[in-house]
């Protein structure tokens, strides 16, 4: 994919659809990190780094007054990978009462550990030694690493609830000034972006924290809060950039923001200028007072307190 621009580059939607059969084939065999990598990289042309581990660990610790729709949309997942079934003669695990296969241990087990510690957490915690964060954490590893199957065309409303449970849990935290705002902040960005757009995307994948790696110094070059790859219902390939801040002096950190950002538009229009362009969308989440301003593909909204009930 080093073409950067040249009359015989490939469009980024062949790219995209490329590697959207790639994940689907080897489904759930693929390794997730490398396959996010291949995208960042093969778009971008750079070196990339992006940290899920923090904001896996950051949501893993919400735990939503209303658990019963994680509980929903962990079944769902759960009803949707039963169609991977084990050989009787390939060796398994046994786990108290759940048994499974080496072969599909590592995608399913999992899953079978979060289902046993939503329906019974105090059994669960005695045979696993797991608990509730524990069940979220796998929940959200899960619905983060397979955005194509759960975030394409209409979403399960089950999965959209359960995202946005978490959103309400976060607008709180956030508005109440809490020591995490900052990391609140980011992950309703990224929460957001598993959401927007949202009107039939036939590829998607948001990323936490997407780093872009010096070709000199092999440092840090510029950080993005959150990015996210789609392809829209005209097939056209989208970047959508998302900042985030908490700062009371927020028109310099939009201003060193936009920088970023217009640094990376260019970059993309020019590595794939022969192939078409692919179209980049600002967003902006900033706390101002006691509200969450939120502004999307060129759309302003506020929320507060009561937007949460």
């Amino acid at each position: 994919m080093y073409h950067q621009g040249s009359e015989k580059c490939p469009s980024p939607n062949d790219f995209l659809i490329l590697c959207k059969r790639l994940i689907s084939d080897l489904y759930p065999r693929i390794n997730i990190s490398e396959y996010q990598r291949i995208v960042s990289e093969g778009l971008s042309g750079r070196t990339v780094r992006c940290d899920f581990f923090n904001l896996i660990d950051h949501l893993g610790q919400i735990i939503p007054k209303n658990l019963d729709i994680i509980k929903k949309a962990a079944q769902y997942i759960c009803r949707k990978v039963n169609y991977i079934t084990d050989d009787e003669t390939e060796p398994k695990f046994i786990i108290g009462e759940i048994v499974q296969s080496l072969k599909t241990a590592r995608f399913v087990l999992p899953l079978r550990v979060m289902q046993a510690i939503f329906e019974d957490p105090e059994n669960a915690k005695k045979i696993f030694h797991k608990n509730i964060n524990d069940a979220l954490k796998i929940f959200w590893v899960h619905l983060i690493s397979w955005q194509n199957r759960y975030f394409l065309n209409r979403p399960a409303k089950c999965i959209i609830n359960a995202v946005k449970e978490i959103q309400k849990e976060l607008l709180e935290k956030i508005i109440t000034s809490t020591e995490s705002k900052d990391k609140d902040t980011e992950a309703y960005a990224f929460l957001e972006s598993l959401l927007f757009p949202n009107d039939n995307v036939k590829f998607r994948l948001c990323l936490p924290n997407w780093i872009i790696i010096s070709d000199d110094s092999n440092e840090p070059e510029n950080e993005y809060d959150v990015i996210s790859f789609t392809i829209n219902k005209y097939d056209e390939v989208e970047t959508w950039i998302w900042g985030c801040t908490t700062s009371k002096n927020i028109d310099l950190k939009r201003s060193e923001d936009t920088l970023k950002i217009q640094k990376l538009k260019d970059s993309l229009n020019q590595r794939w200028a022969g192939g078409g362009g692919i179209r980049t969308v600002q967003n902006y989440v900033h706390k101002e007072n006691n509200y969450l301003c939120l502004e999307i593909n060129g759309r302003q909204k506020k929320l507060s307190l009561e937007d949460k009930t």
